[in-house]
């Protein structure tokens, strides 16, 4: 699935995506103001680890939400100057994750 053409995921499913058996979810939502809400979620396990990679794209920034599968993780925020930017920098960080085979 690509950043640009998400489907409809209900937020409380999207937050749920690391003990899910499905690897991602993209959901497409309004932010009040008119912008497009993206969210990503991959997984990455092997013999030793179980792991989660969610992104949240909002306008001008993005929001990476990782950590062990069952937990809640880490969060970071990062701003942009524009919201180009913001989807350029969230596409290069899906890509370096899925290179790592987070899928």
């Amino acid at each position: 699935k690509e950043l640009g053409r998400p489907t409809v995921t209900p937020p409380e499913v999207a937050r749920q995506a690391a003990d899910d058996s499905s690897d991602e979810y993209n959901s497409e939502e309004e932010d009040g103001g008119g912008e497009e809400v993206v969210l990503v979620s991959l997984h990455y396990q092997d013999g030793k680890s179980d792991k989660f990679w969610r992104i949240r794209l909002d306008g001008v920034s993005h929001t990476v939400n990782y950590g062990r599968a069952g937990t809640d993780g880490q969060t970071k925020t990062k701003s942009f100057d524009t919201a180009a930017a913001a989807k350029a920098a969230a596409e290069k960080l899906i890509a370096q994750k899925r290179n790592k085979g987070y899928a």
